[in-house]
């Protein structure tokens, strides 16, 4: 799962509590090593001001941990789970990195508060209390319309904007804006979009993994590595076919190019000249040059308009 800003956070204060300590070591050699009492007074200052810099930092960084972990705590839930979350979609927290990520709830234990969950993307499961999951909350049909832009939740536990084909009581069948791909999913996996001014990606092919090859939880590791190999070789395939596809549409694009250049340009510019004094190379060999208008002082263009306005 991604690093998030919780463990980022602890791993500054660690890097620098190695640097303060490191820092401490050298004030003590400089006291004990440098006779140059100059020399001795200005590594002195240097030292301290830098450890007076990481004591700040890491006290700066403290701070923004606990108020990460405030935030943490205020996302946890009180709400009871039933038997009927079950097969729904969830946001469940995970110790490790402090964090929460979609799931999916396979078994809800009432008595206990507790729920069986796979994080989405990975197939190991968790057994969670229920303040460490969160129900998503579906949109109501009377909200949505036919090519409305929204985010949808995938298998692999990420969101991706899409539009919506046709809806139903039970489902919605949506098209990925960036792949084209269609999905037929639950409402619990349906969101509007966090930033709907955003014009979705341009549409592109991706190499899809068949049904058949896919790895389930189930499979031993000679069924595992047979799929994996099946796998590589066509993902191989299809980059092959991407390359020449990407190739016969640049080389029809360059031929549409130099095409479009011959009609642009059918007379060459070094033609032979039809008049005696015209020059090869010139485009307008043999015309005249073109003439500068007479110039008009300022005074006798003024006195012009003065005269004009004595006659009206």
């Amino acid at each position: 799962m991604e690093s998030t800003n919780f463990v980022t956070i602890q791993a500054k204060i660690d890097e620098y509590k190695d640097n303060l300590a490191r820092v401490e070591e050298a004030l003590k050699r400089n006291a004990d090593k440098v006779r140059d009492e100059e020399a001795r007074t200005q590594r002195e200052r240097d030292l301290t001001k830098l450890k007076n810099d990481l004591e700040k930092a890491i006290e700066y960084n403290q701070d923004l941990l606990k108020i990460a972990e405030n935030r943490v705590q205020e996302f946890f839930s009180s709400v009871r789970l039933t038997v009927a979350n079950e097969n729904h979609k969830c946001n469940a927290y995970y110790e490790q990195d402090k964090n929460w990520h979609p799931a999916h709830i396979n078994k809800v234990n009432e008595e206990e508060q507790t729920a069986e969950i796979i994080f989405l993307g990975f197939a190991d499961k968790y057994k969670l209390p229920a303040s460490y999951i969160q129900m998503l909350v579906p949109p109501k049909q009377p909200d949505l319309h036919e090519g409305q832009e929204v985010e949808v939740l995938l298998q692999d536990g990420k969101w991706y904007p899409a539009n919506i084909q046709i809806f139903n009581e039970q489902a919605v069948t949506v098209k990925l804006s960036r792949w084209g791909h269609m999905h037929e999913l639950s409402y619990d996996c349906v969101r509007f979009c966090t930033n709907p001014q955003k014009r979705p990606l341009p549409e592109r092919e991706i190499f899809e993994i068949p049904n058949s090859l896919k790895i389930l939880p189930n499979d031993n590791e000679h069924v595992r590595l047979k799929k994996k190999k099946k796998i590589k070789a066509l993902k191989k395939a299809w980059r092959q076919n991407q390359i020449e596809k990407e190739t016969r549409d640049y080389t029809s694009s360059w031929k549409n190019f130099q095409q479009k250049a011959q009609k642009k340009s059918n007379e060459s510019m070094f033609r032979t000249p039809e008049g005696i004094d015209s020059k090869v190379g010139i485009s307008t060999s043999g015309k005249a040059m073109t003439k500068n208008p007479e110039r008009i002082k300022y005074k006798d263009y003024f006195e012009q308009f003065t005269k004009k306005d004595e006659e009206i």
